[in-house]
């Protein structure tokens, strides 16, 4: 892997949906078009050698940041990209004046559980057959306090 600075952090526009889709096959390119014109969604796409690796979101709701997408291709997991795609997240969504960030995230990932606590995030709710029939927790962290 590279140095940080050939780690880029921007927000995804509609010429980025065909690298997205490439490794975020649950959605379509009509799906991706009506979500960047909306207004209350904000993509970030994470580009590593000018090739894009990563995709989140969050959508607005009241003062919280509710993240719905956040995913490393991948090729690309493993290099800790996830932790600086959360940072880069959490900034966003700081300037945007969000107090809190929500996930709701399966209980089997492991990974991602470990990365948003080290982050600062809590559970604050356990949910049965929630993602895709599989059980889940909904983490919260403060933005004020991170």
């Amino acid at each position: 892997m590279g140095t940080a600075a050939e780690i880029i952090f921007r927000k995804m526009q509609i010429s980025d949906i065909d690298a997205v889709i490439n490794f975020v096959k649950e959605f379509d390119e009509d799906f991706f078009v009506d979500e960047l014109h909306d207004e209350n969604i904000f993509y970030i796409i994470g580009e590593f050698d000018g090739e894009i690796f990563s995709c989140a979101n969050f959508k607005f709701f009241l003062n919280d940041a509710e993240v719905a997408i956040f995913t490393v291709a991948p090729k690309f997991r493993g290099r800790g990209l996830a932790q600086k795609l959360l940072a880069a997240l959490m900034e966003n969504a700081k300037s945007f004046q969000f107090k809190t960030m929500t996930f709701d995230i399966a209980v089997s990932n492991i990974p991602a559980l470990h990365i948003l606590k080290k982050a600062g995030f809590t559970i604050v709710e356990r949910r049965n057959l929630f993602c895709d029939g599989e059980n889940a927790v909904t983490l919260r962290a403060d933005l004020e306090k991170i």
